[in-house]
């Protein structure tokens, strides 16, 4: 898309404004609220569009992402990160129409596309979810019977970090070790992996999470959403990735 085609070239940053572009920037990904937020006022800007009026610019995109959700494009399934479902809420930018003709088209796709939605994440084969954005990685994974056969709602689950590819790196580690093929849970893009999964375990040993009788290290006695609450937090400490 090219400056000139922009619908909103010379117009500031409104929450309605910020609906289509978070849904055609994220459509099919998970992202934290802060990446959203950066992402569209930088896309926007890009394109032509002007600086926003408003003061608290992550307020006005919290609004815009609570719309999307009553509206069931967008849904927040961890605190801080929102996942858009909807493949085809996206509105033909070459046609010379005006806000309120917009909105009209996205209201009718909207409505049919709801009844046919299916939720749609970011990932690969025997993956879940993908986060972030950097050259390494941090991820959890756990053997699908240790899921399987919990007493509670944490389980052995191993947190690791990998210069390279996540999923490269799990093959490497398990491919002979372990007797069943491990379930990828959450994998976290970061340029500082090191660090990043240094907090994790450390708040984990904190909490007497750390499986001392494990075969091998970095097992933990957790789950895949406590490690988001973890990451998260982590995140808005200390801007680690």
């Amino acid at each position: 898309m090219g400056f000139s085609e922009y619908k909103y070239t010379g117009l500031p940053l409104t929450p309605a404004i910020c609906k289509g572009l978070i849904v055609e920037l994220f459509n099919g990904r998970i992202e934290s609220r802060k990446t959203i937020v950066n992402e569209v006022l930088k896309t926007h800007l890009e394109r032509g569009g002007k600086e926003t009026k408003a003061v608290d610019k992550s307020r006005m995109l919290k609004k815009a992402l609570e719309i999307l959700k009553s509206e069931g494009i967008a849904k927040n399934p961890s605190r801080g990160y929102w996942k858009i479902i909807d493949k085809n809420y996206l509105v033909d930018s070459e046609k010379d129409v005006s806000n309120n003709d917009v909105k009209e088209v996205q209201d009718n796709e909207v409505k049919e596309v709801i009844k046919v939605a299916k939720e749609v994440v970011t990932e690969k084969e025997n993956a879940g979810v993908v986060l972030g954005n950097g050259s390494s990685a941090v991820y959890l994974y756990y053997l699908p019977g240790y899921h399987e056969n919990r007493k509670k709602d944490t389980w052995p689950c191993k947190i690791g970090k990998t210069d390279g590819d996540a999923y490269e790196r799990i093959i490497s580690q398990v491919s002979t070790a372990l007797p069943e093929k491990p379930r990828v849970a959450v994998i976290i893009k970061t340029d500082n992996s090191h660090a990043l999964e240094q907090a994790v375990h450390n708040i984990l040993n904190y909490r007497n999470k750390k499986i001392e009788s494990a075969l091998g290290k970095e097992w933990f006695d957790t789950n895949p959403d406590e490690f988001l609450r973890i990451v998260q937090f982590i995140e808005e400490s200390t801007l680690l990735f």
